[in-house]
């Protein structure tokens, strides 16, 4: 199973058992935007495939034409993947830890990645003052970022009583944001994550 695909299953806190239990719209939640297809349509199988021996177990033993001199499968079969694993989560700095469960994980892409090398690059030089991520850009990484969040918390044993992040998890984010991608601070060095935090409550 990929890094990636991990990654997000470790930090909805889904494991084995209960990944057996997901959805395709739970899959969605997860895995949101086209440009995940596969990694949904990867894990869908991975699934099915966990799924298909209780089925056939539960298929075997209600059949009327079983008798006592057949073997049924095992009721203990071996999952096809694995998911734990003993490295830690890669890209820390893209993480808040809160207090209580849940850990939410702020969005990103190849194209966030390269316009935040082409921002260090041009401070390196001293020539970053106009630089600005485009509005397209700002609201992919918010819209993502917060339904990321939304999925992370219904996944936790948390969401079964809170459906959306709170005000000081948004809040929180929203710092992370502006950390991780500074051209969208604000002039204001009191809240310089006060237009981000606005567009993450909407």
């Amino acid at each position: 199973m990929d890094a990636s695909i991990r990654s997000v299953l470790e930090a909805a806190n889904i494991d084995e058992e209960s990944l057996a239990t997901i959805n395709c719209d739970d899959l969605r939640d997860l895995f949101t935007g086209a440009e995940n297809f596969f990694q949904r349509k990867k894990l869908w199988d991975c699934i099915s495939q966990m799924q298909r021996p209780a089925e056939q177990i539960a298929n075997t033993a209600g059949s009327p034409n079983t008798t006592s001199g057949e073997v049924l499968p095992s009721t203990s079969p071996v999952p096809p993947c694995q998911l734990k694993s003993s490295s830690p989560m890669p890209e820390n700095d893209k993480t808040i830890k809160l207090p209580d469960p849940p850990e939410y994980v702020l969005y990103t892409d190849s194209e966030l990645e390269m316009v935040r090398s082409q921002y260090f690059s041009l401070l390196r030089n001293g020539n970053v003052k106009d630089f600005k991520m485009s509005k397209e850009l700002c609201c992919r990484l918010v819209r993502n970022t917060v339904t990321s969040m939304v999925a992370i918390l219904r996944a936790s044993p948390m969401g079964k009583e809170v459906k959306y992040p709170s005000k000081l998890e948004i809040r929180t984010m929203a710092q992370k944001i502006v950390d991780y991608c500074p051209m969208l601070r604000d002039a204001d060095q009191h809240m310089p994550h006060l237009t981000i935090y606005t567009k993450l409550f909407k």
